[in-house]
């Protein structure tokens, strides 16, 4: 971790925000989830450093966020980057905005391992990223396709933490529709908000639209 200013690229002096880093590498290693890494500090009540503008160590509850950021930051690696990212120009609506894309590694500027001393070494940082793409490729191939016949998918929020509720398939040949909200968990781990079968919300949602356009087709609106 580099402090705003820091003349070079070194780890922080403060004992405490060393053992902390090394310590979400640690367990890492040992269960091979960032999820998994994430729910282990949460059991503990431990925190984990963050740096505020000011440059000043704030520690805090983790996220999922907190301890991906860590595992994948090259810096803790030992290794200089630069040039990860671009400016994009985008519309909304019709007004132009700026938005950093994340560049593939082979198009980064600068890529100089064992620049510094790192957390880990380059090779178990390597290892780390290849473990951590692996978990994600599973996540996406998990349950059933993506492109199920639900109704409602990526219409419905959670009126608890206003979370978009994920849409899952269960049951044996996994046919059965389900939504649920469970960002939370995922993200900070706290407790699921709902969930439900989604069969039966489609089929209401479905009568009451039916319902709208037979009145407007009777009524010529």
């Amino acid at each position: 971790m580099r402090r705003p200013g820091a003349p070079r690229l070194e780890k922080d002096p403060d004992l405490r925000v060393q053992d902390a880093i090394r310590s979400v590498f640690r367990q890492f290693g040992a269960i091979g989830s960032v999820r998994q890494t994430l729910l282990w500090f949460l059991e503990h009540g431990l925190q984990l450093p963050a740096c505020t503008p000011r440059g000043e160590i704030q520690w805090k509850r983790p996220s999922y966020g907190t301890v991906y950021r860590i595992l994948t930051n090259s810096i803790y690696g030992g290794t200089y980057a630069y040039g990860k990212t671009e400016c994009a120009i985008h519309y909304e609506p019709g007004e132009p905005r700026k938005r950093d894309r994340r560049e593939p590694r082979d198009q980064w500027l600068a890529l100089i391992p064992n620049a510094h001393d790192g957390y880990v070494d380059w090779e178990e940082f390597e290892r780390i990223q290849c473990t951590i793409s692996g978990n994600l490729r599973l996540a996406g191939h998990a349950g059933a396709p993506k492109n199920g016949e639900a109704l409602l998918a990526g219409l419905l929020r959670c009126r608890r933490c206003a979370s978009r509720l994920t849409l899952h398939y269960t049951g044996n040949r996994h046919d059965a529709l389900r939504y649920s909200c469970h960002r939370g968990w995922l993200d900070k781990g706290q407790p699921r908000c709902i969930a439900f079968g989604g069969t039966r919300a489609d089929a209401a949602i479905a009568e009451a639209v039916l319902q709208v356009v037979c009145k407007r087709s009777i009524f010529g609106v």
